[in-house]
């Protein structure tokens, strides 16, 4: 488990990535602790939208970007999750603040995870292995313009908005998770 200790000692919380077996069931993925009390906790089911945007080891299982911290003086943690979802929390009671996309984000923006070749031109197709977030196409191809990219072939998670790469610098070429916990 990934343990973060509040500055003065009394705020705990712990991302658990040890998921024995990869079964989730009711394990926590999520624990906050307020001068050694557990004050909340969350499923895993409850904080990722999709048990198959994870990635696994033998033992390990990781669901959220590794850029999780405390702000603001310790009070709040944030963190995000492979579903490209920004979370805050607050770390006096262990409530969410803040579930949201990033800012961009809205009817006509699509988050998917595929491969895609780019040359000279900033115009690539994407051939789509999953739909992450937004409207949801039967179409397993995606014409869009980047210019986030150098030549050569691609396997990432790109937030597309109006035809154009708008993936936002925290979700850009991290592995984005592409395997499924089991219940």
């Amino acid at each position: 488990m990934t343990i973060f200790i509040s500055n003065d000692g009394h705020r705990i919380v712990v991302i658990n990535d040890f998921i024995e077996g990869h079964l989730i069931k009711g394990k926590p993925g999520l624990i906050f602790f307020l001068n050694g009390k557990e004050i909340a906790n969350y499923k895993l089911s409850n904080i990722i939208d999709d048990t198959c945007n994870v990635t696994k080891s033998i033992w390990h299982t990781t669901w959220s970007l590794e850029d999780f911290n405390f702000a603001k003086t310790d009070s709040i943690f944030s963190l995000a999750t492979f579903d490209f979802n920004e979370f805050e929390f607050d770390t006096y009671n262990g409530k969410i603040i803040k579930k949201s996309k990033p800012i961009n984000f809205d009817q006509n923006t699509l988050i998917v995870y595929g491969k895609f070749h780019k040359g000279e031109s900033e115009e690539v197709t994407m051939t789509i292995l999953k739909h992450i977030a937004g409207k949801k196409s039967i179409a397993e191809k995606l014409l869009f313009k980047t210019k986030s990219y150098g030549k050569g072939n691609w396997e990432e998670a790109v937030m597309i908005k109006n035809g154009i790469d708008v993936t936002p610098l925290r979700f850009r070429r991290r592995f984005i998770g592409y395997s499924c916990l089991k219940y």
